[in-house]
């Protein structure tokens, strides 16, 4: 199945609790600064995992072509399989673009 997904700390070591050498850091979406935090990562660019009632799910920008790339290399899934996509109003369907109508 592969290494570890996240690598623990050292000890004494005071590295940012968001700057790991994971390709989707999960910061906690209980306060409004993990919020943010949250939004700042999905501007940039990155890709980010996100808590849902049952299991956490990776997220993206629509904006950044290479962080949805980077969903599928991350989970090894097919380029043919599609993924969702979640919105808040046609506006943002439409600037998406997506490949059907």
């Amino acid at each position: 199945l592969g290494g570890p997904f996240f690598k623990a700390n050292a000890p004494g070591k005071n590295r940012n609790k968001f700057e790991n050498s994971s390709p989707c850091p999960t910061p906690s979406s209980r306060l409004t600064s993990g919020l943010q935090t949250i939004a700042k990562i999905l501007d940039s660019g990155r890709v980010c995992g996100v808590p849902t009632d049952t299991v956490y799910a990776l997220a993206a920008s629509c904006k950044h072509p290479e962080a949805i790339e980077s969903i599928y290399n991350i989970k090894e899934r097919p380029a043919e399989k599609p993924i969702c996509i979640c919105i808040s109003s046609l506006d943002q369907l439409a600037a998406v673009r997506p490949p059907f109508s």
